[in-house]
């Protein structure tokens, strides 16, 4: 009997101990789940069905769960949702998200052919139909000083898809100030920069190149337009130098546009481009050889002067002697000295031994054409093959067709004075004498070419098959990114190109049928 009594009491410790002990846990725990919810019909976006009321279910986002209720008693299993999921086919691809959201990389807007509702999805560069780049790294630091390594992949929706590591730097001068920057991008095999990546893009096998944000130009293709035309300019000629004959583009800009996003963030429309480096004129360099690239860096550099020991308004781009560039400042200040010494008799007859003058009075009427208000000093970059002859390029050629610097646009033809006596104060020294001496000759080249390239027909055909290559609403996503002052309704910018091309060529016919 106290055996069986001693158990009993022993049973009821034992509980009443467990008992305590759950009362203490539970002190610990935390209070049980209340749902937040939120209830989605067959209007929600994500919903793949037709109808208002084919569909209703509550959705908890703090346990991320569905439910058939709203108190969150009956939970919806994952084959029961994914009965309203998207499936497609998605087609119609009609926006680019500026932002990224719910995780989705590279995110297009199509329509769901199911229901017809927009669909946000990973976007491919087939499906958008132009090239599609992705910065995979951190960029925030990157300035024209710091170069900062990151790695690129590369997908034109055809032919070339890679991933390469590669070096990207700020590029440019006036548009550091820009919230859209322009990059100087260089490929390389691995992460220590030991080996270039030589990767061809339109050009052949080159391992840099430039990408421009073109942000005074909300059409984008000013710039390489205006490169395709001048090269188009150039070739008309029987004969052309051989260097620019054998040149990408004849020495000057070419590009295409494509769509950069940075980790999967859309970072904008740009123009993939071939950069200001020795490749552009084809130049090879080769120990002793002279040859090199100089640009004109400000209106500072319009051959007045001769060049000073520091290079003041101007830059070394390439030299085939490296570091020893005085040749360079010798030879330049030859042909500087040369065209403010001679006199008219003397320049006529020996110009020629210090500056190819067909490309000098097609670069200035390339110039006076596209009224590159920014380039009648500046933004020239002249070449030598020898260390003796210079040939003159044109560079930076965004603010044209009725762009200013700033991003203003005009459509008033007269936007950059022509002055028959080549008195013009914002000319540079060669474009004078050239007026002043070779009036026929510029007046003959000027006729001939109104015959062919410069025709307002043909001149409107270069931006048309451009804007081709750009589905509408890349240009709408860019202004939804990037919109501001500087920026503005890219139709509108398109009208003024148009319009100006006509009034411009009105006013060249006026003015250079004066030149003498």
């Amino acid at each position: 009997m106290n055996k069986r009594f001693l158990i009993i009491v022993l049973a009821l410790v034992l509980c009443f101990g467990t008992m305590l002990m759950l009362v203490a846990c539970n002190k610990d725990l935390p209070p049980a789940h209340q749902h937040t919810m939120k209830l989605i019909t067959a209007l929600d976006d994500n919903v793949c069905v037709e109808k208002e009321g084919d569909f209703e279910c509550w959705y908890c986002e703090e346990c991320n769960k569905y439910f058939g209720d709203s108190e969150g008693v009956v939970e919806l299993t994952q084959d029961e949702m994914s009965v309203f999921e998207h499936k497609g086919p998605f087609e119609n691809l009609h926006g680019l998200m500026t932002v990224m959201e719910n995780g989705i990389r590279q995110g297009g807007i199509y329509t769901c052919e199911n229901c017809k509702k927009d669909y946000q999805k990973e976007t491919t560069a087939k499906e958008l139909g132009m090239p599609i780049i992705n910065f995979e790294g951190d960029i925030k630091d990157v300035s024209k000083e710091n170069e900062v390594m990151i790695k690129v992949a590369y997908d034109d929706g055809e032919n070339i898809v890679f991933d390469s590591y590669a070096t990207i730097k700020l590029q440019g001068s006036s548009s550091l100030m820009y919230p859209k920057k322009n990059y100087t991008i260089k490929f390389y095999k691995d992460d220590k920069a030991d080996k270039k990546n030589k990767i061809d893009l339109g050009w052949g096998k080159e391992n840099k190149y430039c990408l421009k944000a073109n942000w005074i130009d909300p059409s984008n293709a000013r710039n390489v337009v205006s490169g395709k035309i001048y090269n188009d300019i150039l070739k008309t000629r029987d004969n052309l130098n051989e260097n620019l004959k054998n040149a990408p583009n004849g020495g000057v800009v070419d590009g295409y546009p494509v769509v950069i996003y940075n980790n999967g963030e859309f970072l904008g429309l740009y123009t993939l481009n071939i950069p200001k480096d020795k490749w552009m004129f084809g130049m090879e360099m080769e120990e002793g050889e002279k040859k090199a690239l100089l640009m004109a860096d400000d209106h500072l550099a319009d051959l007045r002067e001769p060049i000073d020991s520091k290079f003041t308004h101007w830059e070394v781009e390439e030299c085939s002697t490296g570091e020893d560039t005085a040749w360079v400042r010798e030879s330049f200040n030859n042909f500087i000295n040369f065209l403010n010494e001679s006199d008219n008799e003397i320049f006529k007859a020996q110009a020629e031994k210090y500056v190819d003058i067909d490309c000098a009075i097609d670069s200035m009427l390339m110039t006076f054409m596209a009224s590159a208000t920014d380039n009648t000093q500046k933004n020239i970059i002249w070449a030598t093959f020898d260390g003796v002859k210079w040939i003159p390029s044109i560079y930076d050629m965004d603010g044209t067709w009725g762009s200013y610097w700033n991003g203003d646009i005009e459509a008033d033809g007269r936007l950059l004075e022509i002055d028959p006596t080549g008195e013009f104060e914002y000319y540079n020294l060669l474009w004078q004498r050239l007026i002043k001496v070779f009036g026929k000759e510029v007046k003959a080249r000027y006729n001939q070419l109104r015959t062919n390239v410069v025709t307002e027909e043909n001149l409107a055909n270069y931006f048309n098959e451009f804007f081709e290559l750009i589905p509408e609403f890349v240009f709408i996503s860019e202004d939804n990114k990037w919109g501001d002052g500087f920026k503005y309704d890219y139709k509108a910018n398109l009208t003024n190109i148009f319009e100006f091309i006509k009034y411009r060529l009105v006013y060249m016919d006026e003015q250079i049928a004066k030149f003498e």
